[in-house]
Parts: C-alpha cells; structure tokens; sequence
C-alpha cells in the first residue's frame, strides 16, 4: 500500500474513493473514513481498502503501522483531534504527509476553550512541519502561509463525482432545459445549516422583493440543528409562504434535478465552502451571488474568470435586475466550468500529489 487516506464521512467521500480506485492502482490506496454522518454505508467498507477510523486498542495499533508503512498519506481535512494526535506524536511522519485543505480547518486558531486550544497548538506544530499542502482555491495558501508559517510545498486538489458531470450533463442536454419559462423566480440560498453562510444576512438583503414572485429556499440537510432553526423561524417570518427549506439528503442524482429547478444561488460564506454546489450550479447555467474579497470570489473571478455576482450589487437592483440571466454569460460559464470537471483534470492534480 502506498497511500493512505484519512478522510471524515461527508457528502463526497464516497464519489472521491470511488474516483481514486478507478481511475489508480486500487492495491496502492488505502482510506481510513472518519465516522461522522452517514453518508458512507457500513456495507461500502465490506472493500478491502476502506477501513473505519475508529477507537481499541487493536485498531489504533493498525493504523500506526499502516501510517509508517505508506510512502504518502493524504489528509483530507484536519478536523479530527485523534488524527492530530496520532501525527503529533509521531512528527518524523509529517515529512510525507499531505494536507487537503476544507476551509473550515483553517481557522482552529480561533477557538477559546483550553482543551481546544492545545489541539490548534499541536495542528500548528504539525502544518508549520508538514512536507504539503493542497488547496481547493488558490487563495486558501496565502491563508495557510499566514496562520501557520509553513514552508509547506503547495499543491492544487480538486473533488469530483463521476456521477454529479453524469447527471448535470443530461439535465442541460435535454431539448426544453433551456427553454422552460418559470412563473416565479426560485433563490437557494447557502449550502448547510452552519452560520458561515450568514443566511440572515442574505435574507435583510431580499425582503425587499418578498411583494414580488419569488420563492426562497435554503438547504439545511446537515449542519448545526439550533442554527437551522433560527434559520427556518426567520425566513418564515420575513417571506412567509414564499420561503421553504431542505431538511432531507437526497441522491446525487435527485440533488442534481434539484438545483436545475433554481434561477439563482446566493453563497454568502465567509470562507471557501460549499464549492460543489456552487460549480454545479454555474455548470447548470445559473446566476450565482456571492460574498466578494473571499478566496472562493477571487479564485472564480478573477482566476478563473467566471461571471459571479456580487452579494452588495443586490441592494441598488431592481427585481427584474436580480432576476435577469444573460445567456452570453451562462454560455461563458458553463464552459469555463465543463472543463475544470474534465476527469483529465482531476487525474493530472491527484496525481502530482500521490507521486511527488
């Protein structure tokens, strides 16, 4: 085995182990799945190299072997405490270990709590240590070299689902995708029940057009529960029927279905986060607001020249503004988009950071 991968059970785990074993030598990977929500099955780990990433005494025995074993081990993500630990006490693995940034791992600095506060100690010891970095937006490792002072070497990644292009792909091939005349305008607003998409900031920012045909709805399957709430209470209370919400997981395909029934995505996130939902949305050949001056703006504005929107552009916008989509810009869009999900792509970015 030559890689091994640590990576929490999220929504695109399974569509990325998926990827690596058909497009690599399955024999030379090896995932660890950090247990979480249930989006891989118990079932899946019926393959022989997937494992959960679990608590005993024998099973901690194994991982550390398998850790000094490997050539590279990838770190998707640094949220987990007894990852960290495992890595802290054994620095001399840090020299092959490559961290997959998420965005919302970059900030454990911030905590107050004591015992949190030695965990971002150690992680700091440990990125400031670590051979590589991986980044989803370019921007993200300006923000690593400054939180952690690290001369870590920077590499780009990037997370695709085989199924997710499938799917889109059929939807705008079908001969009325793009002909279909809605009677109101539907808004997503955000991607999770976590305050980073700063919902009630998005909704002060729309209730001037609550008198006009519109229906708002925010996705809030997974997240904080209490924040969703506060959500659900206000969005109710400023839009009444007009505003619904996603409390449900769906099939990638049904997602997929989902998000080509919408106008326009408002992504009103402090930091890089929700990234799938808002390529698939472009992909799609929607409006997409978001927050400007973030990694995420300036890594799809500027980088990559796409046409987003800014989220302060809509307080001087008339409805009919808000709601316009010039086909010029979607045509510009989804093509800029269509190839960053070239599997080529993908394969020649995992690549460099398994055999470098």
């Amino acid at each position: 085995m030559k890689v091994l991968h640590f990576i929490p059970n999220d929504k695109f785990t399974l569509p990325y182990i998926e990827f690596v074993n058909d497009k690599f030598n399955n024999k030379s990977h090896a995932f660890y799945v950090i247990k979480g929500e249930n989006y891989v099955k118990d079932i899946v780990t019926k393959d022989k190299n997937i494992y959960w990433f679990s608590g005993g005494v024998k099973n901690l025995l194994t991982k550390i072997v398998l850790m000094n074993k490997s050539e590279k081990i990838i770190l998707h993500s640094l949220f987990s405490k007894k990852l960290l630990l495992l890595l802290f006490v054994q620095p001399w693995l840090l020299k092959k270990s490559n961290w997959i940034v998420w965005g919302g791992d970059l900030f454990s600095y911030r905590e107050s709590n004591i015992i949190k506060r030695i965990f971002a100690m150690m992680k700091k010891s440990i990125v400031k240590n670590i051979y590589g970095i991986s980044t989803l937006v370019k921007g993200d490792q300006e923000l690593v070299t400054d939180l952690y002072d690290t001369k870590a070497k920077r590499f780009m990644a990037i997370y695709i689902s085989d199924e997710r292009t499938k799917q889109i792909k059929e939807i705008i091939n079908r001969a009325d995708y793009f002909k279909k005349k809605r009677k109101k305008i539907r808004v997503i607003v955000g991607n999770s029940a976590t305050s980073t998409n700063n919902h009630l900031e998005v909704f002060e920012i729309l209730k001037k057009y609550k008198g006009e045909n519109i229906e708002i709805v925010c996705p809030l399957s997974y997240g904080n529960k209490e924040y969703a709430e506060k959500v659900i209470m206000y969005g109710k209370e400023l839009f009444n029927d007009k505003f619904t919400y996603l409390d449900s997981f769906m099939t990638m395909d049904d997602y997929m279905e989902y998000l080509s029934s919408f106008d326009i995505g408002i992504y009103n996130n402090d930091r890089q986060q929700g990234l799938g939902n808002i390529y698939s949305m472009l992909y799609l050949g929607k409006k997409v607001y978001m927050k400007s001056g973030t990694t995420m703006w300036l890594e799809m504005s500027r980088d990559m020249s796409l046409e987003v929107f800014d989220i302060e552009n809509i307080s001087h916008e008339t409805f009919d503004e808000f709601a316009y989509n010039d086909k010029k810009i979607v045509d510009w869009n989804m093509g800029i988009v269509r190839k960053r999900y070239e599997p080529l792509n993908a394969i020649s970015l995992w690549t460099e950071i398994f055999e470098d």
